[in-house]
């Protein structure tokens, strides 16, 4: 993506509670370059294949399958379930691990922040203690 398009988005987010996804859209529309319609398609067939494995669960509902990318740097679906090969579960166990830790920071983040504002006083309610 271009950096002029990710700063003017991280300068906008700055100051604004939310956007509108079409806004963004359109942005990106007005700035990014001409699309590649065969490589739009590959990379969609790409998500259908990744999403479909990653719906394979056990018994318990627990995934099965996850996506890695293997030693040749080829992505590669493994079973943990059924995988012999150290290497890879390590793989797989270091991306969930950078999964979870990414999501705790960010929940911890949005706690702060909720915490900051279910606390905050308003002037009008110090006035109206004095």
């Amino acid at each position: 993506m271009d950096k002029k398009l990710r700063y003017a988005l991280m300068d906008i987010m700055e100051n604004e509670e939310n956007l509108e996804q079409e806004f963004v859209i359109d942005l990106i529309k007005k700035r990014a370059p001409l699309i590649d319609v065969d490589a739009l398609k590959e990379k969609e067939y790409k998500r259908m294949a990744n999403s479909l494995i990653s719906s394979f669960k056990d018994e318990k509902g627990i995934r099965d399958v996850f996506v890695i990318k293997n030693d040749e740097d080829m992505t590669a679906y493994i079973n943990v379930a059924r995988s012999k090969e150290i290497d890879n579960l390590n793989k797989v166990r270091d991306r969930l691990d950078s999964n979870v830790k990414g999501n705790q920071k960010s929940l911890d983040k949005v706690t702060r922040r909720l915490f900051l504002l279910e606390n905050q006083v308003t002037i009008a309610e110090i006035a109206e203690t004095n």
